[in-house]
């Protein structure tokens, strides 16, 4: 896979740090939509202490705008999914009694599922550093100071914890000779 990514991969070899460029970013959006001195902000800043909650949706919309990039880092209570997902399941058991209900139930949750996901204001993150890392991850092009261009040397570190991550594999499996169960 690392080789079939780094194939497509046509941007111009620059050897800088990505994770660095993304920080200065971040805390630079920080700094001018929260109104906060930037000596304040370290990567071991924690997210709460810079978004305060009563007004969180809001005042991450202006960081996003700020920082250019739809940051993804909020989210909804951890004993909500579990209810929503409970109720979605039994909705699916549900279509061996009385297959209407299933279908109803099976919209309801997912609707609530949309809405909670929309109207989420915990932080899926503790710290800058976090959402330093997932803006690399995530946003690699992006978020570099240089547009079209990559380090090489990154490229397969930040592939490796993308698929890492996405697919919930330790890293320690995750090498050259690696197959996937289907393969």
């Amino acid at each position: 896979m690392f080789d079939v990514i780094e194939s497509y991969i046509k941007y111009t070899d620059q050897d800088d740090c990505t994770k660095q460029q993304a920080f200065y970013k971040i805390r630079k959006a920080i700094c001018e939509t929260q109104l906060i001195d930037k000596a304040l902000i370290s990567l071991d800043t924690k997210l709460v202490d810079l978004f305060p909650r009563h007004n969180r949706r809001k005042q991450v919309k202006k960081f996003q705008t700020q920082l250019g990039v739809n940051l993804e880092f909020l989210t909804y209570p951890d004993w909500l999914s579990l209810t929503l997902i409970i109720g979605l399941l039994s909705s699916f058991i549900l279509f061996f009694v009385a297959w209407k209900i299933a279908v109803s139930g099976i919209v309801f949750f997912i609707l609530a599922l949309k809405v909670a996901d929309i109207l989420g204001k915990d932080l899926k993150f503790d710290t800058v550093n976090q959402l330093t890392e997932k803006a690399a991850a995530e946003h690699y092009i992006t978020i570099r100071r240089s547009k079209h261009t990559v380090n090489s040397k990154e490229i397969k570190s930040t592939i490796l914890d993308a698929f890492s991550e996405g697919l919930a594999i330790d890293k320690e499996h995750l090498t050259r000779d690696a197959k996937f169960s289907w393969a």
